[in-house]
Parts: C-alpha cells; sequence; structure tokens
C-alpha cells in the first residue's frame, strides 16, 4: 500500500464551522482530500468556544490531526489588551466617525505579528514530526516561511493579496492622501514579495492572479488550483420556475470590501430602484452600529447567518459591487453560479472567473451601470434567466467540486515529483 504524503497546514483562524468565503476556502480541500492525504491542522484558538469547535470536528475528521495553539498563562495578559485595544478603536471610530485602513499597522501587516504560543506550537510540531509538503494560508501566516526547514517543500495559499486589496482602496483615499496611500502599498508590496519568494511553490486561485504573481516573481513555481463549495448542491438546480423576487448579497461586514459594498448600494445604487418595491436582504454577521444607520428602510433587511443559504437564494438577483480587490475568489459568485441565481457585479467581484459580460454575468463599475443593468434585469426574467443558464453551465465546466479537487490533487502530485504542466494547469 503506498504511503500517504503528510500534510502541516497552518491557518490563522478556526475554519469551524465553514461558515463564510475565507472559512470555506481552507476547509473544502480538506474536507474532499482527507481520504488521500495526511492532514495536520494548526490553529490559534485563544478561547474556550474555539477551542470547543475543533474538539467537536475532531470526531468528524476522525482522519486529520487538529492540533490548538492556547495562550496558556499568557491568557490573561491577552485579555487586558484585547480589552485595551477594543476601548481605543471604539474611542478613536466615535471621533473619526469610520478608522483609515491606512492608518491600521495590523491591517497593513498582517504577516509581520505572530503569537509566540503559536510559533511555539509550531516548532514542537517540526520537532517531534516529519512532513511531506508544509502548507501557509492567508497573508497572516506568511513570515512562517521564515522557521520552515528547508528540506521540505514549503507551499503558500495565496487567498488574498494584502498589496492588491491596499492598492485598490487607495483610489478611494481623498486627493491630500493619495500620495501617503500609495507610498504604504509599495511598502507592503515589498515585503510581501520577500516572503512570497522564499517559498517553493505558489498556489493562485485564479488565472488572473496566477499572471500577476509570475509578473512579481518571476521564475517562481506558480499554478492556478480554484476553490469549491465543499460539496455541490443536495438537488439539480432546475431554472424551469425562474423569477426575480429579491436583491441579495453574500458576506459578513468585517471583510473591508464588503463593508465598502454594502455601504455603496445602500446609498447610491438603491434609491435608484425604488420603482421596484424590491427587498434587499444582506446575508451574514453585521454590526448593530452599521445596521442602525439603516434602519428606517424597511426593504433593507439584514439576515444574519443562514444555516441552509441553498433554499434561501433561488429567485434572487445578487448585486455585488465589490470596489476593493485584494486577488483570490469570491465564493459569494461561485455559490450563485452553482444555484442559477444571476449576478450583477464589478469586474473585482468577479475577478478570476472568466466570465463574460451580456453573456454568464452582468459587469457594472458605477452606480449608473449597476441601476441600469439591475433594471433590465428586474423588466426582463427570461434575459435574467439565460444569463443565470449560462452561468450555470460555467460553473459546472470549470468551477465544480470534482473538478476542482481534482486540480489541487494533482498540485500535490506535481510538487512531490514531476509530472505533467500542462495536466495540472488544465
Amino acid at each position: 500500500m503506498e504511503k500517504k504524503l503528510s500534510i502541516l497546514v497552518l491557518l490563522p483562524f478556526v475554519p469551524f464551522p465553514p461558515d463564510d468565503g475565507g472559512k470555506i476556502g481552507s476547509y473544502t480541500f480538506i474536507e474532499n482530500l482527507r481520504g488521500r492525504y495526511n492532514f495536520t491542522v494548526l490553529m490559534p484558538a485563544p478561547n474556550k468556544d474555539l477551542l470547543d469547535r475543533i474538539e467537536a470536528q475532531k470526531a468528524i475528521w476522525t482522519n486529520v490531526t487538529l492540533i490548538a495553539s492556547t495562550f496558556d498563562n499568557e491568557g490573561f495578559k491577552n485579555k487586558i489588551y484585547a480589552l485595551l485595544r477594543f476601548v481605543y478603536s471604539s474611542l478613536r471610530r466615535a471621533i473619526t466617525s469610520e478608522s483609515r485602513i491606512f492608518d491600521n499597522h495590523y491591517l497593513l501587516y498582517p504577516f509581520l505579528s505572530t503569537d509566540i504560543n503559536y510559533l511555539n506550537a509550531l516548532n514542537r510540531l517540526l520537532k517531534e514530526n516529519h512532513y511531506d509538503i508544509i502548507q501557509a494560508e492567508y497573508v497572516h501566516t506568511l513570515a512562517l516561511v521564515n522557521i520552515m526547514p528547508r528540506d521540505v517543500k514549503t507551499v503558500y495559499i495565496d487567498h488574498e493579496s494584502r498589496y492588491s486589496l491596499l492598492h485598490d482602496q487607495s483610489s478611494l483615499e481623498p486627493t491630500e492622501r493619495k500620495d501617503y496611500s500609495s507610498y504604504i502599498v509599495e511598502n507592503v508590496k515589498t515585503i510581501e514579495s520577500a516572503f512570497l519568494a522564499r517559498y517553493d511553490s505558489i498556489i493562485a486561485l485564479s488565472t488572473d492572479d496566477e499572471k500577476r504573481l509570475k509578473n512579481l516573481l518571476p521564475g517562481k513555481k506558480i499554478y492556478r488550483s480554484p476553490v469549491n463549495l465543499i460539496k455541490e448542491p443536495d438537488v439539480a438546480v432546475s431554472l424551469s420556475s425562474f423569477s426575480l423576487d429579491k436583491l441579495i448579497f453574500i458576506g459578513p461586514e468585517y471583510h473591508s470590501p464588503n463593508k465598502d459594498a454594502v455601504r455603496w448600494f445602500i446609498e447610491e445604487i438603491y434609491p435608484h430602484l425604488s420603482k421596484y418595491n424590491i427587498k434587499y436582504y444582506v446575508i451574514g454577521k453585521w454590526s448593530k452600529r452599521f445596521k442602525r444607520k439603516y434602519r428606517h428602510n424597511r426593504n433593507i433587511v439584514f439576515t444574519g447567518f443562514i444555516d441552509d443559504i441553498n433554499t434561501f437564494i433561488p429567485n434572487s438577483l445578487h448585486v455585488i459591487p465589490v470596489r476593493l480587490g485584494g486577488g483570490g475568489l469570491r465564493l459569494k459568485v461561485l455559490l450563485s453560479m452553482s444555484q442559477g441565481v444571476p449576478v450583477v457585479g464589478t469586474s473585482k467581484a468577479c475577478y478570476g472567473f472568466d466570465l463574460t459580460h451580456g453573456k454568464n454575468v452582468m459587469i457594472a463599475e458605477t452606480s449608473s451601470e449597476f441601476v441600469e443593468h439591475i433594471s433590465y434585469l428586474l423588466d426582463d426574467p427570461d434575459n435574467a434567466q439565460t444569463l443565470a443558464q449560462n452561468a450555470y453551465l460555467h460553473y459546472q465546466e470549470n468551477f465544480s467540486v470534482k473538478v476542482t479537487t481534482e486540480i489541487r490533487n494533482s498540485f500535490y502530485c506535481k510538487i512531490m515529483e514531476p509530472c505533467d504542466d500542462a495536466k495540472l494547469n488544465h
């Protein structure tokens, strides 16, 4: 019997339950490949709730080793520090209304700060075990390459580029801050690139990210491996009774592109669609502070987390006015395609899916274009249905769970032994 490869996965969070795009992006390939590989997953767990989630997952993933790094005797000190940070940020928001991303060093340089307990736990694992592959995910684990043994294959999963996200954010900064924000972007790009260069291989989630990284790091081994939805819908999608009875947006507030998108839609796009009297549902976790600003409009509904989103989103039009990029693939788009839900979004929202405007998506970059394209689909559901059907076929051919799982599986084959590049990048 052939020995399974041993893969150590380094995550900056606990992905259980997989209830948002970030968690799903890490969870899905472990779930779908854990029968083929021996996975060990290291995660920070600073509180009992997270530890309980990990323990519960152990009963499900009996063939995966789950390791939690805890604060131990540093717990009290960290709680005090977290409280002070909360008080400081609350005061700052009260004074400035919204904190600026370019003044938040944690957002600018997340790869420069690692908890000592996480680092110690990683060092223990490396001393006590041998791994064939060490796989770091997200910018928060990027700098850990500096302590990885050089006789082990190292892989970085580029879920999101911090410098790309900041570059898009800089375009929204006021004129007097443009030079400052551009300076910060170049600093972050330099640091991020230096860490990326130390990995043996990098996985990009889309062809667009693959091209960007190859231009950034000529000669580096970079491969495309899209994420997926963990499992296909339990029931085959049927568009025979197609209709549009609501507008939706999927995503939590803590991800800054989502917050900017929802604010922009509610304040500058949605008012121009009032003649349709159609409700707008924001799905995911959002703060009371944010929701309070729009409580006067009963057509705007913040649903919170929905357990079975697959039964909620049919007959919806998914509007995704995301102006901030950062690369990666937006699972909200993937979910809509898989469910036969038409999408109107920016090119950044649809980045990496190789979609075509007017065929399987409607692309809008300005508030007036969003109003025009949303109105077009609401006025003509037949065109919306054709758009959704084409997107569903595109999903089945390129982004289904089966297709994307095999792409990731072939990557692990590739990194350990020579094989055909064309087969990997199909």
